[in-house]
């Protein structure tokens, strides 16, 4: 079995004028395909994504805020099939 790309080494320099939290988000999303292509646990992935969520919407948010947006997009999902109840 060969060795898989390492995605590191395909990340093109990020403009300085980018916002932090973009930044962040856009190298989660790089750092989670390499996970998926390695066989990461689909448990733990799903973890890490919704810590990685709660992380970026906790400071702009109150926890009524939060709670509120999460229900919607919950009701939203549900709706359309994705999750089940």
């Amino acid at each position: 079995m060969s060795t898989p790309p390492n995605p590191m080494e395909r990340l093109p320099e990020l403009p300085s004028e980018i916002d932090p939290t973009a930044a962040g988000l856009w190298a989660a999303s790089i750092l989670f395909q390499a996970a998926l292509t390695r066989g990461w646990d689909r448990e733990k992935l799903r973890f890490l994504t919704f810590t990685l969520v709660v992380g970026v919407a906790v400071g702009d948010l109150t926890d009524a805020e939060l709670h509120a947006e999460f229900q919607t997009a919950i009701d939203a999902a549900r709706s359309h099939g994705a999750v089940k109840q």
